[in-house]
């Protein structure tokens, strides 16, 4: 956007009337045509009941391991996500993979947002599983750092596993 202030405002009235503005900008839910006037009116995000609950079953069935390792530190996955989520991964994840998670949830839906946590569980697998032992799990996942993916190298037939 270079900072062109009417080119932004443009990209944030198109993005508002898709349901994905509803999980990626939670603040503007209240104006969502997407919800029931209950659900919006309420003012709980879609991420807290919606996203959450996913990428616990899917780490649960995906990333076995990971999710044992959280149930004994005493915190859960979800948690981990809502933070990160809330904060759009800025303290977490390069500027490109940032841009990369946007346009991914924009384009492809919202339900990558849950694929985009539980692919950062298991790439973070090894170190997570280390850090048990040190009781410095919840430090390391909320402590800034730059976790690179490489989404662009992941072959097409990696979720299919």
């Amino acid at each position: 956007m270079a900072g062109d202030m009417d080119r932004s405002l443009g990209l944030l009235l198109n993005l508002t009337p898709l349901l994905t503005s509803a999980f990626i900008w939670p603040a503007r839910i209240h104006a969502s045509v997407h919800f029931p006037v209950e659900v919006a009116e309420s003012g709980i995000p879609p991420v807290y009941w919606c996203t959450a609950h996913y990428v616990e079953m899917l780490l649960k069935a995906e990333v076995p391991l990971v999710h044992s390792v959280f149930k004994m530190s005493g915190f859960t996955p979800s948690q981990m996500c809502l933070h990160w989520l809330t904060q759009c991964f800025w303290n977490y994840l390069d500027w490109t993979e940032i841009c990369h998670y946007l346009s991914t949830c924009v384009l492809m839906g919202p339900d990558y947002q849950v694929y985009m946590c539980v692919s950062i569980f298991k790439h973070l697998q090894p170190e997570i599983l280390q850090l048990t032992q040190s009781q410095e799990l919840q430090v390391f996942l909320k402590v800034r750092r730059s976790v690179t993916l490489y989404t662009h190298n992941i072959p097409s037939n990696y979720y299919n596993n």
